[in-house]
């Protein structure tokens, strides 16, 4: 495959929830590796550590590494999609890596 404009696409590549930027670029290797004529891949790491392990309190934690966020939604640094909530702590940094990405 080519691009036949010449110029690659810039796709900007958030990871998950509890994820980070280098474990999502080695999970997506094989499209990075089929598209790499056609695109660059930028990778942003989430500004926001989200407790794993012995301290976050979860059955089944225990050794797990800390992983990024992109925000909480409750002020104690804790983030559920199933919660409704007016707290937002972490959307003025996603807002700053677009605006800077360029993408």
């Amino acid at each position: 495959m080519s691009n036949p404009a010449g110029r690659k696409l810039r796709i900007l590549c958030l990871h998950g929830y509890r994820q980070d930027a280098e474990t999502f670029r080695r999970r997506i290797g094989a499209l990075r590796k089929k598209l790499n004529s056609l695109a660059e891949f930028e990778f942003v790491e989430g500004s926001l550590e989200v407790v794993a392990g012995d301290e976050s309190g979860i059955p089944g934690e225990e050794g797990r590494a800390p992983g990024r966020g992109w925000w909480f939604s409750r002020e104690d640094g804790f983030f559920r999609a199933t919660h409704h909530s007016d707290y937002q702590r972490g959307f003025e940094v996603r807002n700053i890596v677009f605006i800077n990405s360029g993408v």
